[in-house]
């Protein structure tokens, strides 16, 4: 009888096993709109998913298999912290949003009471002596207030105000809440997102203040990140217009990130350009594609077929920018679902794209990585992302990766670094 009970005994554990490596191959989470989210986990194949969520209007994709993050495979190791920090520099957001409001950053200097019994928040003063006043969100550096929110204007016709959704676009895909049954799931499902407005989009033919000082409030908005502890800043946009004075403001300001241990994922455009190629740069927005500084790690688009994203509109070509010295790695930015904010004002979902789509993807798997390890400096947190990326034959000699940023590869290495 006791041989009996230790061979029972032992398959019993062995079935304990068994089941605890089949649960570490993927955790998928219950959000109605993952089955869509094929950067996440793509199964190969052909969908029709609607381009407005909520309406009838349906897109059709092709997908090949595995061109993807890994990240349910990811999620077994880790699906984010509280205690890491994101910032997104932006056009503005709708930060209240159902699916965002959990992952909120909150300024701990802003919150509670003062010694009046009056809200932090907002009493009026800069509580925390950083130059802002009642900034617990983050801070809007165009309009000069505390609500980095997401609405914008030509600069001075009011008339045309109206929500712009690129902001909350990318912070739905690095952080919107994961497995709460609603929406979609960001790639953290616990994350601190902290929203700084460093433009307002505004008249492309007007020379607007919002459009103009985009250069100087950007190199605000990374020195407020980095004082204030975040780790990773997302920058899906550009600089079109800047002074000499103000682009050297911006590149002192990315080398302040740099000693305070931020890495700075922005995107590599849209143009459809090698930037290799590019030898005298005469535009802002080329001097901008050609800075190199440790702590930037420059993304490429790939479609879900795995193939650098082109499109023609008008005639003219456009895609995604690469270049194998100068653009890091690649990330899927196609038919990306994420938040947005609705024409009433009320929570919505859409599909977003792009390098602006791409690069919040490497932003989020920055930030899966740093709540297993929070010790890397930015020149090995980059090296790890670009060396943990799946290999993809089609953009081989186009990012210096040769591939795809992986959340899976990356969260394992990163863990392996920090046992050393």
């Amino acid at each position: 009888m006791r041989i009996v009970r230790v061979l029972w005994g032992l398959f019993f554990l062995f079935m304990l096993l068994l089941n605890s490596c089949a649960g570490e191959k993927e955790a998928v989470p219950d959000d109605p709109y993952f089955k869509w989210q094929f950067a996440l986990h793509n199964p190969g194949g052909k969908y029709s998913l609607p381009w407005v969520f909520f309406r009838t209007r349906m897109q059709e994709v092709a997908l090949n298999e595995d061109v993807d993050i890994d990240a349910p495979e990811a999620w077994q190791l880790t699906t984010g912290s509280r205690g890491v920090i994101v910032a997104i520099i932006d056009d503005g957001f709708h930060y209240r949003h159902q699916d965002l409001i959990d992952n909120l950053w909150h300024n701990p200097g802003e919150t509670g009471v003062d010694a009046k019994g009056n809200p932090r928040e907002n009493n009026g003063i800069d509580d925390d002596h950083n130059g802002y006043i009642d900034d617990l969100v983050g801070y809007d550096f165009v309009f000069d207030d505390a609500d980095p929110d997401p609405y914008i204007f030509d600069g001075m016709d009011q008339s045309k105000i109206a929500p712009y959704n690129h902001g909350t676009g990318c912070a739905g895909i690095i952080g919107a809440s994961g497995d709460n049954a609603r929406g979609i799931a960001g790639i953290n499902w616990k994350v601190s997102l902290m929203y700084l407005k460093g433009g307002a989009q505004g008249d492309p033919d007007r020379e607007d203040y919002a459009s103009r000082g985009r250069a100087q409030y950007t190199a605000r908005a990374i020195r407020y990140a980095a004082d204030m502890g975040a780790r990773v800043i997302n920058w899906s946009g550009f600089v079109s217009t800047a002074t000499p004075e103000e682009f050297e403001g911006l590149k002192e300001a990315i080398d302040y990130a740099a000693e305070k241990s931020v890495l700075l994922v922005i995107g590599a455009g849209n143009s459809a350009l090698n930037l290799d190629e590019i030898e005298d740069p005469r535009t802002v927005v080329e001097r901008f594609n050609m800075l190199s500084h440790p702590n930037i790690l420059r993304v490429a688009c790939v479609d879900l077929e795995g193939n650098l994203e082109t499109y023609y509109s008008y005639g003219r070509k456009f895609g995604s920018n690469y270049g194998k010295k100068r653009v890091d790695m690649a990330a899927p930015g196609a038919y990306i679902p994420t938040t947005r904010i609705m024409s009433n004002g009320q929570d919505g979902y859409c599909l977003f794209a792009g390098t602006s789509a791409a690069t919040p993807i490497v932003a989020g798997v920055a930030a899966l990585v740093l709540s297993v390890n929070p010790n890397l400096t930015p020149s090995e947190f980059k090296e790890l992302l670009v060396e943990s990326c799946k290999p993809a034959e089609s953009i081989r000699d186009m990012v210096r990766s040769g591939g795809m940023v992986n959340a899976y590869q990356a969260v394992t290495k990163a863990q392996e670094m920090g046992k050393k």
